[in-house]
């Protein structure tokens, strides 16, 4: 009789530990879905288009919303971005005047920009840095 209860009590806590590791593994992944949905993503750096020795643009982001684009000796543009309320991967930015300059979509995983003017070219940026930089040329801010 020992025996018996021995090897169900061997039987059930086996059962049990894997079925404690599958209940802790689907409320791991739900955490990690809902806080990737809620967290807005956070785009912060330099970023650069063309070859920085010719003509090259840089995209210059910082934390609190604010954005310079420039060449080297010429700013082009500055003003302010912010997420889209629906999507925490597309950036809208205004310029100066609080009016709508472009769009922009961001892949975190291979930090590319596709920048959108409202011309509707379309231009790639790739991070040079996690910090915001100043090519020469005054920082803004």
């Amino acid at each position: 009789m020992i025996g018996y209860i021995k090897i169900n009590l061997q039987k059930y806590s086996l059962l049990l530990v894997v079925l404690l590791f599958l209940i802790s593994l689907s409320v791991n992944f739900m955490h990690l879905y809902a806080g990737n949905r809620i967290r807005p993503k956070v785009i912060r750096g330099t970023f650069l288009s063309g070859d920085e020795l010719k003509d090259g643009i840089y995209l210059v982001l910082y934390q609190d919303g604010r954005y310079a684009k420039y060449r080297q000796f010429q700013i082009i543009k500055h003003g302010t971005f912010e997420h889209r309320a629906d999507d925490n991967y597309i950036f809208i930015f205004y310029d100066e005047d609080g009016q709508f300059s472009a769009q922009a979509i961001y892949f975190r995983f291979n930090d590319i920009i596709y920048f959108i003017n409202e011309d509707g070219e379309i231009m790639v940026f790739n991070r040079i840095s996690n910090v915001p930089t100043y090519v020469n040329v005054e920082s803004l801010f």
